[in-house]
C-alpha cells in the first residue's frame, strides 16, 4: 500500500456513511449514543446484536463480526460472510437480503465528483441489480489526446462503473509540440535532447546501445518527456471521476504506476463485486516464448469464470490478423493466451494490439481504437456489447 493510500485512509475515509436509504458502518454502534454521538471505537470494534431500530429507521449494513451466512435482524444486515476465507458465494444471499430492504426505495444518484461515495454506490448497485455492471473499454489510443479526452467524457457522462484500457495508451515517441510542453513545464532544456543524438565519432552499434540504456533511464530527456505525457493522460482520465483500470502495451515505455483511481492491473486481480479484472501487458514482441508461457501459467491461477480478462495481445487465431512486413496477413495473437482462455473460460476477454480487427467474436473483444474510431460499451447483463462512435476522427501521427 502506498503512502498516499495510507494518508487517504487516515484523513478522508469516513467511519460511517449515510445515504437517504442506508447507513454503512464497519462494526456496530453503542446503543446508548445517538447516531452523531458514536465514538470511533464503537463504529470500528463493537459487536452487533439485535436490530438497530433505536439507531436509525434506515437499514444498517455492517461487517466485522464474521458469521456463517449473511445475517439479518430487523433493519440490521451483517454482510461479513468471510469472503477472505472462501465465502464469496454468500454475495447471492446478500443480494436477496438487501433487495428485500430496498424495494420501497428508488435508486440513489451519487455525487459523481466524490470517489468514495461512487465506490460505495457502485458496489451496492452491483449487488442489488443481479450483478449488472457496465464498462467503457478501449485500447491502442497511442497518445491521441482527442481520443483519450472523449473517452473520459463518455465515461463521466455515462452510467459506467469504470473504464478499461487494454494497452498502448501513449506511444514510444512524441511530437515536437509534446517536447515543447515538457520543456515549458519542467527544467528540461532543448540542448538536453541534442545530447541524445548520435555523436560524430559514434558507431551505429554504440549509438544503439546508448539508446537502449536511455529507454531504461527515467532521468533522461526522452523518458522524462514520455513521463510528462503519461501525467497529462492521467490528468485527463481523472476528470472522468470514476475508476480506470489499465494495462500498458508494447508501445508504453513508462511505468504507469497506480495513481488514485487510475490503476495498473498488469499481473494482478481486482475484485469488482461479482466480477473481477485480471490484466497482462506483454505480447510476443516483448517476451521470449519461454517467459511468455511461464507468465501465462502464473496468470491463469488468477482467472476464473467471473473474470473480465484484459490483455494487450489477442489469443492466437481470434481477431488477431494483421499485415506483416511483406504484406501477408499473419496472426499476432499468442498460443499461451489462447490455451488459457480455452481452459479457464473467463466471463469476457478484452484485448487490442491488432488495429484492423476491431470487433467481437463470442466472448472475445478486440477494442483497438485506431481503425475503428470506436469505444466499446460492455453491459454484463447478457453480456451485451455495443460499439460506440467516439466522434474522434483525427488521424494518428
Amino acid at each position: 500500500m502506498t503512502d498516499t493510500s495510507i494518508e487517504w485512509i487516515r484523513t478522508r475515509l469516513e467511519r460511517i456513511y449515510e445515504t437517504p436509504h442506508y447507513i454503512l458502518v464497519h462494526a456496530g454502534r453503542d446503543p446508548r449514543r445517538t447516531l452523531t454521538g458514536q465514538r470511533a471505537a464503537d463504529l470500528l470494534w463493537s459487536r452487533a446484536d439485535g436490530d438497530f431500530a433505536e439507531f436509525s429507521p434506515r437499514p444498517v449494513v455492517h461487517g466485522h463480526t464474521r458469521v456463517g451466512t449473511v445475517q439479518r435482524a430487523g433493519n440490521r444486515v451483517n454482510i461479513s460472510g468471510g469472503a477472505g476465507f472462501g465465502g464469496p458465494e454468500k454475495l447471492q444471499r446478500l443480494k436477496r437480503e438487501l433487495e428485500e430492504l430496498r424495494r420501497a426505495y428508488p435508486d440513489e444518484q451519487p455525487e459523481r465528483d466524490d470517489h468514495l461515495r461512487w465506490r460505495i454506490f457502485r458496489t451496492l448497485r452491483a449487488i442489488l441489480s443481479s450483478a449488472r455492471m457496465r464498462f467503457l473499454v478501449t485500447a491502442d489510443i497511442h497518445g491521441l489526446v482527442p481520443a483519450i479526452t472523449r473517452f473520459a467524457e463518455m465515461l463521466r457522462e455515462g452510467e459506467y462503473e469504470c473504464g478499461i484500457i487494454a494497452g498502448d495508451i501513449i506511444d514510444d515517441g512524441f511530437k515536437p509540440e509534446e517536447m515543447q510542453e515538457a520543456i515549458a513545464e519542467s527544467d528540461l532544456e532543448p540542448d538536453d535532447f541534442l545530447a541524445e543524438l548520435p555523436g560524430a565519432d559514434e558507431s551505429f552499434e554504440e549509438y544503439a546501445e546508448r539508446q537502449i540504456e536511455t529507454l531504461h533511464d527515467p532521468a533522461k530527456p526522452f523518458m522524462r518527456t514520455l513521463g510528462h505525457i503519461e501525467t497529462k493522460f492521467k490528468r485527463i482520465l481523472r476528470s472522468a471521476g470514476k475508476p480506470v483500470y489499465l494495462i500498458p502495451g508494447n508501445h508504453d515505455l513508462t511505468s504507469w504506476e497506480d495513481d488514485g483511481d487510475i490503476r495498473n492491473i498488469h499481473d494482478r486481480r481486482v475484485d469488482l463485486g461479482p466480477l473481477n479484472l485480471v490484466g497482462y501487458r506483454w505480447t510476443s514482441l516483448d517476451r521470449s516464448s519461454r517467459d511468455h508461457r511461464r507468465d501465462i501459467r502464473r496468470l491463469s491461477r488468477l482467472v476464473d469464470s467471473h473474470t473480465l480478462l484484459v490483455t494487450h495481445t489477442p489469443p492466437r487465431g481470434v481477431l488477431d490478423g494483421g499485415p506483416s512486413d511483406d504484406g501477408t496477413v499473419i496472426g499476432w495473437g499468442t498460443e499461451p493466451v489462447a490455451r488459457m482462455v480455452s481452459r479457464k473460460k473467463p466471463f469476457l476477454h478484452v484485448f487490442g494490439h491488432v488495429h484492423r480487427t476491431f470487433g467481437r467474436l463470442d466472448r472475445s473483444i478486440n477494442a483497438s481504437f485506431p481503425w475503428s474510431r470506436r469505444f466499446v460499451d460492455i453491459d454484463t447483463n447478457g453480456p451485451q456489447v455495443v460499439f460506440l462512435e467516439s466522434g474522434v476522427h483525427d488521424r494518428l501521427g
